[in-house]
């Protein structure tokens, strides 16, 4: 039985006390034609974007984010593109992680899953992420040395280096020493990460019954994701020259 359903006032309950309404039980994908999981495609998907822009909107109006404009289209679009590029690769990397199980229940359960969980908790801590790295001092350059140490670490095997001469301010992890409102935004990351993961979770066994451990390979893919999305960047920008959001200043 669905005990949540999207647009509903329940689900802002749900999201802190009881993440586990937020998925439909694998009942619901039994026998359904393909009109019904059109509309659960079209509904999630402007669920979706709906979340990206309450998302996006905010962080460009304060002029907030990796184009160097004070608010412009051009700024939305980059704010938005982090939030969509994640949710999409996710989604790929979770659903694949399940196939190799050979338990799917189909794309659309999937889709549905990884897109309500993305348009609120990975929105969640790509919020705190961006206040870290723009709004604060010391976690901030922090945050900026983390994003580098990965690029650099992907651009080496990849033979793609990536170029940070107009890059972020860092601060070695050795030299931290955190306010109180810097550590309040990690407490808040750590929550905000262990819920997506929880919500990915038990998404894998009650959509698609998988078991524990099938369930824990889905999330295994799903951790592949910074990395790939690391690689793909530096990729597209050397090949593509679509530059990376984490190698224009701001």
């Amino acid at each position: 039985m669905v005990r949540t359903r999207i647009g509903n006032f329940r689900v802002l309950f749900d999201v802190i006390f009881n993440p586990r309404n937020l998925i439909d039980s694998s009942s619901r994908y039994t026998n359904q034609s393909v009109a019904e999981r059109l509309k659960t495609f079209i509904s999630v998907t402007i669920f979706f974007f709906l979340n990206v822009i309450i998302y996006a909107l905010p962080l460009s109006l304060q002029g907030t984010g990796f184009v160097g404009d004070s608010f412009s289209v051009r700024l939305l679009i980059n704010n938005s593109s982090s939030l969509v590029s994640f949710g999409f690769l996710t989604y790929f990397l979770y659903h694949f992680g399940i196939w190799v199980t050979r338990r799917s229940s189909g794309l659309i359960p999937s889709y549905r899953v990884v897109m309500i969980n993305t348009s609120i908790y990975l929105a969640i801590i790509f919020n705190l992420l961006w206040i870290g790295v723009f709004r604060t001092e010391t976690l901030g350059r922090l945050f900026n040395w983390a994003f580098q140490m990965l690029f650099r670490t992907i651009g080496y095997y990849v033979g793609v280096p990536p170029d940070f001469d107009s890059g972020l301010e860092t601060l070695p992890p050795g030299s931290i020493l955190l306010s109180a409102s810097e550590r309040a935004i990690i407490v808040g990351l750590i929550i905000a990460f262990c819920y997506y993961l929880y919500v990915l979770y038990i998404g894998a066994k009650m959509v698609h019954n998988l078991t524990r451990y099938e369930s824990a390979v889905a999330i295994g893919f799903v951790l592949t994701s910074p990395v790939i999305f690391a690689a793909a960047s530096l990729i597209l920008q050397q090949y593509l020259s679509i530059p990376s959001v984490f190698t224009v200043g701001y």
